[in-house]
């Protein structure tokens, strides 16, 4: 049975919230908490379930920001446009709304095993 993004995302104890979801694609919500002007990018669990990020960019004029949807992109193999915040975007405490669209060629256990292959190298 192939696992799912959420499946994954809550084995590394990060809590999700579902906005909409059907053979296509899933919408999900998650918390994060930044961490700029950190040494590396990486992500943690938080004691809460929200995703701490640490971003090497400093939160200076939304470079953190960037930042983080940058490293999202790169690490669930999504488009950038595929992130945007619902809330927090000045705050380190921030909810993001993730959209990933299911194809042929990317189904859901894609999106599942790339974040757990890239959460695996950037603990």
């Amino acid at each position: 049975m192939e696992r799912t993004i959420l499946d994954t995302l809550k084995g590394f104890s990060f809590s999700t919230k579902i906005i909409k979801s059907d053979k296509s694609h899933l919408i999900i919500e998650i918390a994060v908490l930044a961490k700029p002007s950190s040494k590396w990018d990486k992500i943690a669990p938080g004691p809460n379930g929200e995703m701490v990020i640490h971003i090497k960019a400093k939160p200076v004029d939304g470079a953190a920001n960037m930042g983080i949807i940058k490293f999202l992109s790169r690490i669930f193999g999504i488009p950038q446009n595929n992130l945007e915040f619902k809330s927090g975007e000045k705050s380190k405490n921030k909810k993001l709304i993730i959209t990933f669209i299911f194809s042929d060629t990317k189904k859901e256990s894609f999106f599942s095993e790339k974040f757990a292959t890239s959460y695996g190298k950037l603990k």
